[in-house]
Parts: C-alpha cells; structure tokens; sequence
C-alpha cells in the first residue's frame, strides 16, 4: 500500500489507532499499530501497543510474537506486563509469573 506522506501524519494515524482501540476496535487498532510501525522510526513502542490491542482482542498468538520482538530487544516494566497478561489469558501461568518476575527485576533495579 503506497501512502503519501504529509506533515503530521504520524500523529494522525496513531489518534485514529488509539481512538479505535477506545471504542473497542481492537484488532483493527492493533494492525494500525502494525502498520505505522512499519513506516515510522517508533517500532518498539508501536509493537507493545499492537501487542496489547491484540490481547484484548483475543488474538493470543499475534500478541506473543510482536511482544516477544520486543523483549527480546528492549524489555520494559510494560512490555513484560503485557506478557504476563497475555500468558496469563492462555493459562501458561508459569510464563505469566515469569513475565511479572522480570518486570520486578527491573523495578528493583
């Protein structure tokens, strides 16, 4: 898909996904995730983001894969929550209570 680019249009694509997400278009807002972070510099923090409106989507497996990339490259206190709670959905509750643990570490770091 070929998108032109204008001034501002980060900021418009991420208030449509977010305004998505607020009235319960999850999935939808989590691939708009996707795809701005495929067109924009801000890839980690437009994963966690469509790792989380996945989740409550119920779409688990694309969840996973897109918070695994970003804990596998820069893990967070969010994104090991997002983790947790999405192995928390599954039943894998030792993944679950691995996730918070990691979260933990960072915190008493």
């Amino acid at each position: 898909m070929h998108v032109r680019h204008f001034p501002c249009q980060f900021d418009y694509l991420f208030l449509i996904a977010e305004y998505l997400e607020r009235h319960g278009r999850f999935a939808l807002a989590g691939y708009m995730y996707l795809f701005i972070s495929s067109k924009y510099d801000n890839l980690l923090w437009m994963q966690l983001r469509a790792a989380n409106a996945l989740w409550k989507a119920g779409r688990w497996d694309e969840s996973l894969k897109w918070i695994g990339e970003v804990n596998q490259i820069r893990p967070t206190v969010a994104s090991y929550l997002v983790e947790a709670r999405i192995w928390r959905s599954v039943g894998h509750w030792q993944n679950a209570i691995k996730a918070y643990s990691k979260a933990k570490e960072i915190l008493e770091k």
